[in-house]
């Protein structure tokens, strides 16, 4: 099987592996909250992050939560 190339918050990212978008959380050491994924534009709901693997070409943006008013 040949490497996944993805993009991570807009920069390359070589996956060697296949990955749940919810091991690519933990491989790259994010809290476990306080922010929601993008997943191709659109968000991911944390319930599907165990089950999404990602393919070849995926772009994957980190939201951080703020607070507003």
């Amino acid at each position: 099987m040949s490497d996944t190339e993805i993009r991570f918050n807009d920069k390359p990212l070589v996956l060697e592996k296949p990955t749940s978008v919810e091991q690519l959380v933990k491989e790259q050491e994010l809290p476990e909250t306080g922010f929601a994924i993008a997943l191709n534009n659109k968000v991911l709901p944390r319930s599907k992050w165990a089950d999404k693997q990602l393919e070849h070409g995926d772009s994957v943006n980190l939201f951080r939560a703020i607070a507003g008013g």
